[in-house]
């Protein structure tokens, strides 16, 4: 499922360590009362608040819970937002 055009895994998560090394922002937390700045904090340009660098999916099964923030307990709530339609 992960590396199906329609999720996107390997825009992100690709080469040798399943992993572009660099920092996205995926929206996630943004809206709470203290959101976490991500990268923001180190670089201070706007364009990194939210941003966090793209973790490795090797043993992914292994490292719950998810997210940068550990809000996804499961690897089926980090794909809803970025899926359409659930994919087999």
């Amino acid at each position: 499922m992960f590396f199906r055009d329609k999720v996107g895994g390997t825009a992100c998560h690709a080469g040798d360590i399943f992993s572009d090394e660099k920092c996205h922002n995926r929206g996630g937390g943004m809206d709470k009362k203290e959101p976490n700045l991500g990268w923001y904090t180190i670089s201070k340009e706007d364009q990194d608040r939210g941003a966090f660098k793209t973790s490795t999916v090797h043993n992914i099964t292994l490292t719950a819970p998810y997210m940068h923030d550990g809000s996804q307990e499961t690897l089926e709530g980090p794909f809803l937002p970025v899926e359409t339609e659930r994919i087999p």
